[in-house]
């Protein structure tokens, strides 16, 4: 053998690497076919993702530097912030101090403010000249007269638990009231304890009780930082208005007269010329003015509508009485009783050096002379301008001819005695001429003692009328829509004797009326 095995040939070998290549390749490629087949077997595959190293380290730098620049800065905004807050707290500071100023000044101003006031004349010039022309008399009453579906009056805004309402300024009750279904509606509980049923009195002298009393937080929407805590309201079934300030409220907070800010004027929609009463209790206070040139003490009311006089003020007066048309000239008292009133008068009113034209109207039963309302109160701002015109009540001493009837409750109760025939003597009005008074005692005069005889008696014969009226209007409802044959007969028999009975009541009582009086047994 020559050993050409180990003879290299250029071509043999390339063959050689070929085919242990082509056998590598095989084999590679049957590894990775069973491989991939294992691998499938067991679920997908996932590709190494692709990282940029480079890139992250040069992100990181980034940051780093970053971070080292704001590390270097956090001590220059802390300092920042401190300076922030140091003048932050002056400003508040300053504030503070502006407001304390602010509010100094003001009480300053409101202290000074009477003083200028006090040179104030309504009929002089800037220089305190008299004036050459005075301004014409405006007629306030009219305001009430002519327009009878709208009328312009103040209310106070009130917020009672959290529940907003028009409330009604009445200087003529001593205390707060609430109707029985508002306190229902603010959630307030009603105490009904017999020591806390108020008694109150409307303009035409019928006496109503409390059902009790509620203690509720006032506050007012101009001022809801303020709150009057603690504020009592006697409770009554039906009032003209669901809510009353009296007349303590109103001068504790000042609301008439400092604060008049807090009031608000509303047009009132009023029917038929139904007027709003709300006397609801004697004056503590009255008004000292003139009417038609003559002297007189009035009750200021800002819980009436109107302007009025009693028909026997009027009647004293001479007054001519101008009537109404039927359907016009409706009052409505505290209680929601609902009087007609007799006509109006058209006289001057004056109060200290200021005249104005003004229409009363005449109420018959009224239980004081004079009674001023709302508007011309307003018109002539008397809470503010005439507050030394005012004079204290006294009880116990007569005001001349002047009809206010402080003893109203002593005619209550001589009313429950005509109507129980438990009628006077003679004695009591042959005693009227001997007039004597003792201050400090609750005395009353026998001249007054008469008059309030005299004023039992027509209340009792008015009282009897208004029964028998709302008897006979119920009798003729229950015939026509219920009763017949024997029933409707039996009815009306009764109603005769009814009748009877009233006729008979009403001759007594007019009998010792006119025997009280003097002046002979009745005949009509």
């Amino acid at each position: 053998m020559l050993g050409l095995e180990n003879l290299y040939i250029p071509g043999r070998a390339s063959a050689k690497q070929s085919a242990s290549k082509a056998h590598s390749s095989a084999v590679s490629s049957n590894r990775h076919s069973v491989y991939n087949e294992s691998r499938s077997a067991q679920g997908p595959t996932f590709e190494p993702p692709s990282v940029d190293f480079e890139r992250i380290v040069r992100e990181l730098e980034r940051r780093r530097e970053y971070s080292q620049s704001i590390e270097k800065r956090l001590p220059d905004f802390e300092k920042s912030l401190q300076d922030s807050e140091k003048e932050l707290r002056d400003l508040e500071k300053r504030l503070r101090d502006f407001g304390r100023r602010l509010r100094d000044n003001i009480d300053e101003r409101a202290q000074e403010l009477p003083r200028l006031l006090s040179h104030y004349c309504p009929d002089c010039d800037e220089q305190n000249a008299p004036a050459r022309t005075v301004p014409t008399p405006v007629d306030v009453g009219l305001i009430a007269r002519d327009d009878a579906r709208s009328l312009q009056r103040l209310v106070l805004p009130a917020i009672m638990n959290g529940i907003a309402c028009d409330a009604l300024p009445d200087t003529m009750s001593t205390a707060n009231i609430m109707t029985k279904a508002h306190a229902i509606s603010i959630g307030a509980a009603i105490d009904p304890d017999a020591r806390k049923r108020s008694q109150f009195t409307n303009a035409c002298g019928t006496s109503f009780d409390a059902l009790g009393e509620v203690v509720v937080d006032v506050t007012f929407p101009s001022e809801p930082c303020k709150i009057w805590r603690g504020c009592r309201f006697a409770v009554v079934e039906k009032c003209a208005a669901a809510v009353i300030f009296g007349d303590a409220f109103l001068r504790a907070t000042e609301t008439l007269t400092k604060f008049r800010s807090r009031l608000k004027k509303t047009s009132a929609y009023l029917p038929r010329k139904l007027w709003r009463i709300c006397y609801m209790d004697a004056p503590l206070r009255q008004l000292s003015c003139a009417i038609d040139h003559r002297s007189v003490r009035a009750n200021a009311d800002t819980g009436s509508d109107v302007d009025l006089v009693s028909a026997e003020y009027a009647k004293s007066r001479a007054w001519r009485i101008q009537p109404l048309p039927e359907d016009t000239g409706h009052v409505i008292l505290a209680d929601e009783t609902v009087r007609k009133v007799a006509g109006c008068v058209e006289v001057p009113l004056t109060v200290a050096n200021t005249t104005i034209s003004n229409t009363f109207y005449v109420l018959d039963g009224l239980v004081c002379d004079v009674l001023l309302g709302d508007g011309t109160l307003e018109m002539l701002d008397v809470f503010n301008r005439y507050e030394d015109h005012f004079v204290d009540t006294n009880l116990n001493v007569e005001n001349g001819i002047c009809h206010n009837i402080n003893w109203q409750k002593t005619v209550d109760r001589r009313l429950e005695q005509i109507l129980q025939d438990d009628f006077p003597s003679r004695t009591a009005a042959e005693l009227g001429g001997a007039r004597f008074n003792r201050i400090g005692l609750n005395l009353v005069s026998s001249e007054k003692n008469a008059r309030a005889w005299k004023e039992a008696f027509d209340r009792a014969i008015h009282l009897l009328d208004d029964r028998e009226v709302t008897a006979q209007v119920r009798s003729q409802r229950a015939m026509v829509k219920q009763l017949k044959g024997n029933e409707l007969e039996h009815a009306r028999r009764q109603e005769l004797e009814r009748k009877e009975k009233h006729r008979r009541k009403a001759e007594r009582i007019k009998q010792e009326r006119n025997r009280f009086l003097g002046i002979g047994p009745s005949t009509t």
